[in-house]
């Protein structure tokens, strides 16, 4: 759907000088697509970012990204969480008194991860279709269902394949039928035995 509205895409590290500008433009919206190096940063500031080495020792990096929520209206949370790694939206960054005070201009989470009280701190439940959103006040830290005229309004169905339309299941149907006598005959072996076609063995857990 963005991708039919008139916009540009940045990278994180130019979001704070772009800032002002982003008031004068009227015609655009303005998207980043933030990477782990963006989240994270090496405790020790002598080594640098190692991807694979974040993901096996989170506790050996702190978080940085709370530094972009003052630049952002909207915010779409897709990550893989753990407890073990960092937020990307804490409680305690919405209720600090210097957030409160700077006109935070967050407005939407569209949570499609939906890891209750996880990467997005403030996602305390599920939603459903019929009531997809609620919204958060830091200052009185509690919730109201639907959208609101102040807070930050967080959309966490936590099953958002069920609203695609009819058209996209004949779509996903023809996709997946390729590989349905491999996977068939593939789980008349044991688990460490299956011989799935790839990009099935791929998205198995």
């Amino acid at each position: 759907i963005l991708s039919l509205f008139p916009h540009k895409v940045i990278s994180a590290n130019i979001l704070n000088e772009m800032y002002e500008n982003f008031s004068m433009d009227t015609f655009n919206i303005y998207k980043v697509v933030f990477s782990e190096d963006d989240m994270v940063k090496p405790k020790d500031p002598r080594q640098p970012f190692e991807l694979q080495d974040y993901y096996a020792h989170p506790e050996k990096y702190v978080p940085q990204f709370e530094r972009y929520l003052p630049y952002l209206d909207v915010l779409v949370n897709g990550i893989y969480w753990e407890e073990k790694y960092p937020r990307l939206v804490r409680k305690e960054f919405l209720k600090n008194e210097t957030v409160l005070k700077s006109n935070l201009t967050l407005k939407v989470i569209g949570d499609i991860s939906c890891d209750i009280d996880g990467g997005v701190e403030i996602c305390y439940k599920a939603t459903k279709p019929d009531n997809p959103s609620f919204t958060y006040y830091a200052l009185e830290d509690k919730y109201e269902d639907g959208i609101q005229r102040s807070g930050v309004t967080v959309m966490a169905v936590d099953n958002l394949p069920c609203e695609f339309s009819k058209e996209a299941s004949p779509d996903f149907s023809k996709v997946l039928k390729p590989f349905i006598n491999d996977m068939v005959s593939a789980f008349n072996n044991g688990l460490e035995e299956l011989k799935l076609p790839a990009p099935i063995q791929r998205a198995l857990i």
